[in-house]
């Protein structure tokens, strides 16, 4: 429901997995065995696009959404591959068949001014990059491992990021890496694991939210591309109870920082680094914040496991959606 206009019908299962906003502002949901829907608020605003297997009739889970340089979107099936949708065709297509090995696909990534997909699998201490081709398919090119600066080979890498100077930083279960735009691979912090989510300020410091370790702050020794970073513990704390279980780091477009956590507590980091817990002020209390993201008006979306937040943070208001507002998905997972 947005503006209080219901925009899926009841037919809709309502499990999501992945969202992502493309550049024209349409909203793109990977779904829990319903395939992929988009949301365009100009004109329609839902269109479905169901996933199928052919041979089987079932229904997959959409677990990670990629926005390819050329427009076109790569969606990651869970235990099934990775398939490329085709908006003005409305075809998908499965571009995995003779991968086998991208059956349990854990991130996805396009980096900027390339026509690579950087993929990652679970219990896989590597990337595999590949390219696209004319046909829009994956040719494999290379592969970057982990092993030798990480010192072991079981590792899952759970989480791809691109900053503005085109670095990438690798979250895995082994700590939180960094190869720079020369090529270069760096071990930034073995003490921060499970960096499951990672974002970017203005002024080109790093936000990484971890599992079970809380939130680090990276800040550049210099703003060049590929120096030290210096590493701080932010403690997040609300009568004493400190969040270590971060789920969620997002920077909005005037530089504040909304961090999620596990145990349902929002907290704001303004430019001047004074910090606001606000899920009291909101009426949210036992739920599990999932995710973030910032539409084209500067208002804050937040899931949590039971419901929808909309947030304005000029007025400071904010407008849940839930099963009783007719909403018709619940259990919503990060992602979503």
């Amino acid at each position: 429901i947005v503006n209080n206009n219901l925009y899926l019908n009841q037919e809709n299962e309502g499990l999501f997995h992945s969202i992502y906003k493309d550049r024209k502002k349409n909203l793109w949901l990977g779904s829990i065995s319903e395939g992929a829907l988009k949301m365009d608020f100009n004109t329609k605003p839902i269109q479905h696009f169901p996933l199928f297997n052919t041979s089987t009739g079932k229904q997959h889970n959409v677990t990670a959404i990629c926005k390819a340089e050329n427009g076109e979107l790569y969606l990651v099936i869970n235990r099934f591959g990775v398939f490329r949708f085709d908006y003005p065709s409305g075809k998908i297509m499965n571009v995995t068949q003779n991968l086998n090995d991208l059956l349990n696909v854990k991130s996805i990534l396009n980096p900027k001014n390339s026509n690579e997909i950087w993929i990652t699998k679970e219990s896989i201490n590597e990337i595999v990059i590949y390219n696209q081709n004319q046909n829009g398919n994956l040719d494999f090119k290379r592969k970057i491992s982990l092993e030798k600066i990480s010192g072991t080979f079981d590792n899952t890498i759970i989480n791809l990021f691109q900053d503005q100077f085109l670095n990438i930083w690798i979250g895995s279960n082994n700590g939180l890496y960094m190869l720079n735009n020369s090529g270069k691979l760096i071990q930034i912090a073995k003490d921060i694991p499970a960096a499951n989510s990672i974002a970017e300020d203005n002024n080109h410091i790093i936000w990484a939210g971890t599992d079970k370790n809380g939130l680090f702050k990276l800040t550049p020794v210099t703003n060049n591309a590929g120096t030290p970073y210096k590493k701080e513990k932010i403690e997040l704390k609300v009568k004493d109870l400190e969040s270590l279980n971060i789920r969620s780091v997002m920077v909005d477009k005037k530089g504040n920082k909304y961090i999620g956590t596990v145990e349902g507590f929002i907290y704001i980091i303004d430019n001047t680094g004074i910090q606001k817990e606000i899920s009291g002020e909101y009426g949210i209390t036992e739920e599990k914040i999932q995710d973030f993201t910032e539409d084209k008006y500067g208002t804050i979306w937040m899931t949590t496991s039971k419901r929808i937040l909309r947030y304005n943070p000029k007025t400071h208001t904010s407008i849940y959606f839930s099963n009783s507002d007719g909403l018709t998905h619940r259990n919503l997972y990060k992602g979503t």
